[in-house]
């Protein structure tokens, strides 16, 4: 009777396969997603496949359709050193967990293999399969670094000032602002041994050596020589330039420049002459403007004095511009008609000289009858002074006679031309103009134009006041920027009166240098300079430049400062770049942060 059954059985399967009523999940469906043999099998002979026994493994609602969990410490990319010393290659076919909904065996595989000799990118990917073929997988990026160059590069110790010099009786730290930097150790100034012996209270010239070893036994060294001067010889006098002819020059725009000469003086030491350097960019030939030589000279105790000669090259006055025909003060022309300048009488006060440039505006056309047109003049020398004229244009019969063609007045206020100093803080204080016109009365002024204080040159700004009626008039006031008399730095950006400086947190994007530019370091490169400053607590939180030489990043946080004093002062060493190093006077100015050399031989300027 049981074999019967089962045959039964068997056949109405057979005959459910052809039906379209057959379960997807049963075991003869042809079109089910899987067809595993271990599901057909009747392993225990009664006469029910496997997937519909309920008392087998594999009935249908114990099968498992959940993948494994693959979880990684963290997803961040893994740095491998070529070679793999610290064999962290190895360590990655571990650095996973994985979780499965059944405690069955899961299996992980890791792959690809690849070599720690060969840099570069890898995508390590981990498989995770469980007992049902389940599967998932997690991938991490891999960079074998390229292979680490030997260190035979020795540390590199500063000093400032190189070679010190003081009087008997003074205190002297062997140590203080002496600084160690290494290319791939970094600051190893606590590292810095010395030797040699020296006595502050007997005049004299010691010799110092200093030493300092890097983690790959380079070793640096620097000898610095301490000078140690008697009481009696100490210097407290000034030295004193005296300048050869005036101190204020004008030369032709086309001649060369010729030193009239000068003289250096100090009371202690007599004629130091040959100890002067002089600075300034001189204008060449052909381009007029104003520029300024700066003569300095330092004594043996390092008193500084400077004088700046200012030189004019061209010709400063503006050409006076007249009518040949007073007559042709109004111009009449047809509709249609071409518009050409009048004859004019051209005299340059300082010059004898033809001049050519004349130009008009605005601009207008002669197509609109009944139209009149307030037209400036213009003559222009060969050095870019013009002198101004203004004539009236009407086109047809120029308008009926109530209608108003009278332009309004302007009249420019202060000086003009104005001759104002550099200044890197100050800006330029406009004394304005006014302008009065025969209908409306006061009419408004709108100036337009700026001053660059912060250079020397010619600047224009320009006034243009309309009435209602359409009429405008326009003038201009010229502003010849010069440098200081004095060039001395230091009362320039009065640091030394300056307070304490304030808290500040910001970084400055642009670097420019005022004074000696042969002494000044090359900052034009430098892509930030950032500086978080805690007056209340003291202390510098950070202070870094960024450069492309000596590293992305010089950290110039440690570095001595006394910026909670009157007078604040910070010194850098050890920065490895170029002439930066020294002792600088700080202060705010404006939205910037100057730093001047404490010697007033230059200026930092950091901008926003």
């Amino acid at each position: 009777m049981k074999k019967t059954l089962q045959s039964s059985l068997f056949i109405f399967s057979l005959l459910l396969a052809g039906c379209s009523q057959i379960d997807y999940n049963h075991p003869l469906d042809s079109q089910a997603g899987y067809h595993n043999p271990d599901h057909f099998n009747d392993e225990d002979g009664d006469g029910i496949a496997n997937l519909w026994d309920a008392d087998h493994e594999y009935y249908k609602s114990n099968l498992d359709t959940t993948p494994p969990v693959i979880t990684l410490p963290s997803d961040d990319t893994i740095w491998i050193p070529y070679g793999d010393k610290d064999g962290i290659y190895r360590q990655l076919k571990t650095w996973y967990t994985v979780t499965d909904n059944r405690p069955d065996p899961v299996t992980v595989i890791v792959r690809p293999d690849f070599s720690v000799k060969f840099p570069g990118t890898i995508i390590v990917e981990y498989v995770a399969t469980d007992k049902y073929n389940n599967t998932s997988q997690k991938s991490r990026v891999v960079v074998v670094l390229q292979e680490a160059i030997n260190d035979n590069e020795p540390p590199q110790i500063s000093a400032s000032p190189k070679n010190p010099e003081i009087f008997e009786g003074s205190s002297f730290d062997p140590l203080s602002n002496v600084t160690a930097y290494d290319n791939k150790d970094g600051v190893i100034t606590s590292k810095i041994t010395f030797s040699g012996s020296y006595d502050v209270n007997k005049a004299g010239e010691y010799t110092i050596t200093y030493s300092v070893t890097d983690e790959s036994n380079n070793t640096g060294t620097l000898v610095r020589i301490l000078k140690v001067f008697p009481n009696d010889t100490q210097d407290t006098d000034f030295p004193e330039i005296t300048l050869t002819g005036s101190s204020e020059m004008k030369i032709g725009l086309n001649e060369d420049w010729v030193e009239p000469g000068y003289k250096a003086i100090d009371p202690t030491e007599g004629d130091i002459t040959d100890r002067v350097s002089i600075s300034g960019a001189i204008l060449p030939k052909g381009e007029p403007g104003v520029f300024s030589i700066t003569y300095t000279v330092s004594d043996n105790a390092l008193h500084t004095a400077s004088e700046t000669r200012i030189v004019q090259r061209g010709d400063p006055v503006d050409p006076i511009v007249t009518l040949k025909n007073p007559e042709d003060s109004v111009i009449t022309l047809a509709k249609g008609d071409v518009f050409k300048i009048p004859e004019l009488n051209i005299v340059d006060p300082d010059k004898n000289e033809k001049i050519e440039d004349i130009d008009y505006f605005p601009k207008f056309n002669t197509n609109t009858p009944d139209t009149s047109y307030l037209i400036m003049i213009i003559a222009t020398d060969s050095d870019g002074n013009f002198g101004q004229l203004r004539i009236k244009v009407v086109v047809g019969n120029g308008g009926t006679q109530d209608e108003d063609t009278e332009p309004p007045v302007i009249t420019i206020k202060g000086k003009n031309p104005d001759t104002v100093t550099v200044s890197a803080s100050k800006t330029y204080k406009d004394s304005g103009a006014t302008a009065k016109d025969n209908v409306d009365g006061t009419v408004t002024v709108t100036p337009s134009g700026t001053v660059d204080l912060k250079k020397e040159g010619k600047n224009t700004i320009t006034y243009i006041a309309k009435d209602k009626a359409g009429n405008a008039d326009t003038a201009f006031r010229t502003v010849v920027v010069v440098a200081a008399k004095s060039n001395d730095l230091l009362s320039k950006y009065e640091v030394l009166t300056s307070t304490a400086l304030t808290t500040i947190r910001k970084t400055y994007g642009k670097a420019t240098t005022d004074g000696d530019a042969a002494k000044a370091p090359d900052l034009s490169k430098m892509s930030s300079f950032t500086i978080d400053w805690n007056l209340s607590q003291k202390r510098v939180n950070h202070m870094a430049i960024e450069m492309p030489y000596p590293g992305t990043n010089v950290n110039l946080t440690n570095s001595t400062h006394t910026l909670d004093k009157t007078s604040p002062t910070i010194e850098f060493s050890g920065t490895k770049i170029a002439r930066f190093d020294g002792e600088y006077y700080v202060t705010l100015q404006g939205t910037s942060f100057v730093m001047v050399r404490k010697d007033g031989s230059f200026a930092i300027i950091m901008e926003p």
